[in-house]
């Protein structure tokens, strides 16, 4: 061969050989772009799982949160539907003693009016206003002892209704702790969600 035609080929295989080492050079930075992609979709994916462990934890309390407040809002139904009962109960007897005395009212007033007989004729039956009398008196005291029982029934009545109120109040809190539950609900499905494109960004 000529030494025209060795340096052509020199040069060529220079060429060449240059070409080789800009394609191993841009093989090389693929591949390292590709290795901080990879790692970057590891982290990516981590972050999303530690997320999630976090919001499935925060969950759990919730749920656990919820159903003591669902056990606790049972507890607070049933106590309100027995207080309930109980002030239409005390109602009830406050009528029957409001009745009695009515009647021990007009039984005492006829008492009074048998007296004022009696003591028309006192002369002639001084033994029947006696027993007029103590009559009178007996109605008096279970007029009293009556209006005592209805003091106390009324008493009974107040703190019955102030238990009632009490009781309610409960179970409007409760009610109003259920759009905390839902909202973080919400907020684990949307973590899963993260977790899920972080997977698919990985694979």
């Amino acid at each position: 061969k000529s030494k025209e035609t060795l340096q052509k080929e020199v040069a060529t295989n220079q060429e060449k050989l240059a070409t080789a080492q800009q394609a191993e050079s841009d093989a090389q930075q693929a591949r390292s772009a590709s290795q901080q992609a990879l790692n970057t979709a590891k982290t990516t994916q981590a972050t999303a799982e530690k997320e999630l462990s976090v919001h499935k934890a925060t969950l759990a309390n919730l749920q656990a949160v919820a159903t003591k407040s669902t056990t606790n809002y049972e507890e607070k139904v049933r106590q309100t539907a027995t207080a309930e009962t109980s002030l239409q109960q005390t109602k009830d007897q406050l009528a029957t003693i409001n009745e009695l005395i009515h009647n021990r009212a007009a039984v005492l007033e006829k008492a009074k009016t048998n007296v004022a007989e009696a003591q028309a004729i006192e002369q002639t039956s001084a033994k029947v206003l006696k027993e007029k009398q103590e009559a009178q008196k007996a109605e008096e005291n279970t007029l009293n002892s009556l209006k005592e029982v209805l003091d106390l029934a009324k008493e009974n009545l107040n703190q019955k209704q102030v238990a009632l109120k009490t009781s309610t109040r409960s179970l409007t809190r409760l009610e109003n702790a259920q759009p905390t539950y839902e909202k973080a609900l919400n907020e684990l499905n949307k973590a899963e969600a993260a977790v899920v494109q972080a997977q698919e960004a990985y694979e």
